[in-house]
């Protein structure tokens, strides 16, 4: 599996990567300097960005939309981003959602994401959440309590982002941990790095308002007889666990509320949502029940047509193999 970093191809052109494009430093010879990174969030994600130098202006680190204007707009100045910034202040839409602790150069900025409850806690080293010792220990992302919503932001197809703003001459760098080998910290019960929620296979807390999902499923080039099994179920407003074929670990699905019966969820390749056809059969007598071709952000849903036990099949004509999700249960 390829491993996240800071995007070359999406950034602004004083944004300067090093390190294995794991550092982002901004020289501002401009008013805005930014960049995201390569794969977007699919589960209760933590990560770390570490502050390099931060000699003036604003540093802001968080995430955005395919939409944000890396080379144009600060993040978090509009609904296609949300920063939090050395100042303190948590940002989208140019509107303060909250104000935190302050951070500086050598700090480690940790932040964890629930894209199910759409909401993102914030943490210097080893404070407090959201610099909340009111609700110490139970503003904590490991029970969903004390989050900060970004439910103002456009979408939900989230990528880490940094950007820098001020005058020519100052340099503020950023060096990200996508990967748990690079944490200097633990991450919170029930989530995990942005390289560990793409390889799944499988949607892991996802919005509530959207339909049940099958998926997302990483469409990496694959040889061998090896296929993900999993059976979403029927319950609604529920957690599930379930295997994701690595000893000693599990996944979560949210079940949302009832709905017609569908088959949901997104294709990914390389952690990247892609346009591909999907196909439905019956898994019992191969009945072929219908296909789509997945949106622009990987999102597709097909008719179950009261079937209890189908078979998901996106293809790629060109480089990937296809992806299977067998013995799944339409909600």
């Amino acid at each position: 599996m390829t491993a996240t970093t800071w995007d070359p191809n999406n950034k602004n052109s004083a944004i300067a990567l090093s390190g294995g494009n794991l550092t982002a430093t901004a020289s501002n010879t401009s008013s805005q300097a930014g960049v995201r990174a390569t794969r977007v969030l699919t589960g209760p994600t933590y990560l770390e960005y570490t502050i390099g130098s931060l000699t003036g202006g604003t540093l802001f680190v968080g995430m955005c939309t395919y939409g944000w204007g890396f080379s144009t707009t600060a993040l978090g100045a509009d609904t296609q981003g949300l920063s939090y910034q050395s100042s303190g202040v948590v940002r989208v839409n140019n509107s303060t959602l909250s104000t935190i602790q302050t951070f500086a150069a050598t700090n480690v900025v940790r932040m964890a994401v629930s894209l199910r409850l759409q909401q993102v806690w914030f943490n210097v080293g080893n404070g407090n959440w959201n610099n909340n010792a009111s609700n110490v220990p139970s503003d904590n992302p490991a029970v969903a309590v004390g989050g900060i919503s970004y439910a103002t932001m456009a979408a939900f197809n989230l990528l880490p982002a940094m950007s820098s703003a001020g005058a020519a001459g100052n340099t503020n760098a950023v060096t990200a941990a996508f990967s748990s080998s690079g944490w200097g910290f633990s991450a919170p019960s029930g989530f995990a790095s942005p390289d560990t929620c793409g390889a799944s296979g499988f949607a892991v807390d996802l919005p509530s308002s959207t339909a049940p999902y099958s998926g997302p499923a990483r469409q990496d080039p694959f040889s061998g007889t090896y296929q993900k099994k999993m059976t979403l179920p029927v319950a609604a407003g529920a957690w599930y666990g379930i295997s994701n074929n690595t000893p000693n670990t599990a996944v979560k699905i949210w079940s949302p509320a009832a709905a017609a019966t569908h088959v949901s969820g997104f294709v990914y390749e390389n952690g990247l949502p892609v346009k591909k056809i999907v196909r439905l059969y019956d898994h019992t007598d191969g009945t072929f029940l219908g296909e789509t071709t997945s949106a622009a952000d990987g999102s597709y849903s097909i008719p179950g047509l009261g079937r209890t036990n189908v078979v998901a099949i996106a293809f790629d004509p060109t480089t990937f193999n296809a992806i299977c999700w067998d013995q799944v249960t339409p909600v």
